[in-house]
């Protein structure tokens, strides 16, 4: 009887064992799953913040634009009168 309850104990331990390793496995897959879940929440406010950024930067990008045509334009104006100006002259001094 003494050997059929040591046998008993090795059986009941092994079972303890093999149950423990399944736990552990268990645990470890949980958290590997958890871990590789991103909170989406996080991930929309990075997406805002970026599209912000990006916004912030096109609208930059747009008012340098509309100063430089601003600028050009300016310019133009003044080479035509400046041109015309010249033509004038010209046209006077040939007459």
């Amino acid at each position: 009887e003494a050997d059929s309850s040591l046998a008993k104990h090795k059986i009941l331990k092994l079972d303890i064992e093999r149950l423990l390793k399944a736990v552990v496995s268990h645990e470890i897959i949980s958290i590997v799953q958890n871990a590789s879940v991103v909170d989406t929440s996080d991930l929309q406010t990075e997406l805002e913040h970026t599209q912000n950024q990006l916004f912030q930067k096109l609208e930059n990008a747009n008012v340098e634009l509309e100063f430089q045509v601003f600028n050009y334009a300016r310019e133009n104006d003044h080479l035509k009168a400046t041109y015309k100006n010249m033509l004038d002259s010209i046209s006077v001094s040939c007459v």
